[in-house]
């Protein structure tokens, strides 16, 4: 927990000098980069079941209903000064905890996908650890990360960061298909597949939540 805490200042400390962005909500563009995840759910069906490309369409259903719901208090964010330029890409591939936490393969190549809030930057991260079951070292991470750097104001937001990781898991998912349908090697679709579920098992949790 202490490298955990550790990597969190690091994290607060760099957003809280990073530059404010205040380019306007899009609802529309939201809607589709989650449902995006449409487009999947062909190979979903047919490597996972029904079940699995069900969920899909489910939880299109429920961004769609959260994103018309919440509208209004994700733009006063922007407004509040928490959409930022940071990093883009944080997860723990991208972190080297060595004496300091190093961060490293910001995205460059595309602004928009840096310029967020810091709630969806923060819930890659916490969403990747409970990928790898570690629930309570993600609880360490945004508690110590909102001590440093409080942008979790109101009871709607902590539904919004429920949302973002949902999200991230989404965008995760999708990586995973991709990948699974450029191979040619069984195993490696099945390692794919495999990563796949996890992550839909996920977008289940968090639309519950």
């Amino acid at each position: 927990p202490v490298e955990i805490e550790n990597l969190a200042r690091v994290i607060a400390s760099t957003h809280t000098t990073s530059e404010k962005i205040y380019l306007p909500f899009d609802p529309l563009q939201a809607r589709k980069i989650f449902n995006d995840i449409s487009g999947i759910r062909a190979f979903v069906k047919k490597w996972l079941g029904p079940s699995f490309a069900n969920l899909i369409s489910q939880s299109t259903s429920w961004s769609n209903r959260f994103l018309k719901k919440h509208a209004r208090r994700i733009q006063q964010r922007i407004d509040e000064g928490f959409k930022r330029d940071v990093h883009g890409d944080l997860h723990s591939g991208n972190i080297f905890l060595y004496r300091h936490p190093i961060l490293f393969d910001c995205i460059e190549f595309n602004e928009r996908y840096r310029q967020i809030d810091v709630l969806y930057e923060i819930a890659f991260l916490c969403m990747d650890l409970e990928r790898f079951q570690k629930k309570s070292l993600s609880n360490v991470l945004l508690a110590t990360y909102t001590r440093r750097f409080p942008c979790i104001e109101v009871a709607e937001d902590k539904l919004i960061f429920n949302y973002f990781k949902c999200l991230r898991a989404n965008v995760r998912a999708k990586v995973h298909a991709m990948s699974a349908a450029l191979k040619q090697d069984a195993q490696e679709v099945k390692h794919q597949t495999a990563e796949i579920k996890k992550y839909l098992a996920l977008i289940k949790v968090y639309m519950k939540e």
